[in-house]
């Protein structure tokens, strides 16, 4: 993904302008740091949890737990690439706010029904159909969202210093 990312940033650079090449440059450390924590929360806190839930499962209704490798695999992967963009929730919050979609007030007089939304996402984006993987995922977005707020509220508060 780096050698991808450098290669459209080479191809789109001669027709940025220096303040355009300053806002893309803010964003992707924040982008990947967000991206690389939703992996590392999924393989080290939700795949062990989900997979020892499985596990135990299986065993309290007396049946054998067998993994394809393939399976397995595949199991992982989504786990790492849905963890991964659901940490992208602050930024997609920061971009919503940055280009005047939404009023910064939104997110917080809204915060009810996000909930319920948050609640509903994990359970359709989780790859399989526990309800404990949801919730590792739903947690995280919640505090992501509270996160969100906060650095949205703080970005508004530098650009008014630097507007004054």
């Amino acid at each position: 993904m780096s050698v991808i990312l450098g290669e459209l940033f080479a191809f789109l650079n001669p027709a940025l302008h220096y303040s355009e090449k300053r806002i893309i440059k803010r964003i992707v450390v924040p982008t990947i740091s967000l991206f690389v924590m939703g992996c590392m929360f999924s393989y080290y806190v939700a795949i062990p949890c989900t997979l020892d839930f499985l596990y135990q499962y299986g065993q309290a209704m007396s049946i054998l737990s067998f993994f394809e490798i393939t399976s397995f695999i595949l199991f992982v992967v989504n786990m790492l690439l849905v963890f991964g963009f659901a940490f992208q929730l602050p930024m997609v919050m920061w971009a919503l706010t940055k280009t005047l979609i939404v009023n910064t007030n939104f997110w917080k007089d809204n915060l009810r029904y996000v909930v319920i939304f948050l609640v509903v996402l994990g359970a359709i984006i989780t790859p399989d159909g526990s309800g404990i993987t949801m919730w590792f995922v739903v947690g995280p977005l919640m505090l992501l969202y509270i996160i969100g707020i906060i650095a949205i509220k703080a970005d508004l508060q530098i650009s008014r210093y630097n507007w004054n």
